[in-house]
């Protein structure tokens, strides 16, 4: 089932940098610390 959970998170990102490209604030994004703590460090791809 991981493939589903990737795909799920890929809709949450895009779906928060939707919101942040539309000009929303971070405050009116429900996941957005959530997928923020999951980005990589020192150049990672974030997966």
């Amino acid at each position: 089932m991981k493939g589903s959970k990737s795909r799920e998170r890929l809709d949450e990102k895009i779906e928060m940098l939707t919101a942040l490209k539309e000009g929303k604030a971070i405050s009116e994004i429900p996941s957005f610390w959530d997928l923020l703590e999951l980005m990589p460090r020192d150049g990672q791809m974030w997966d």
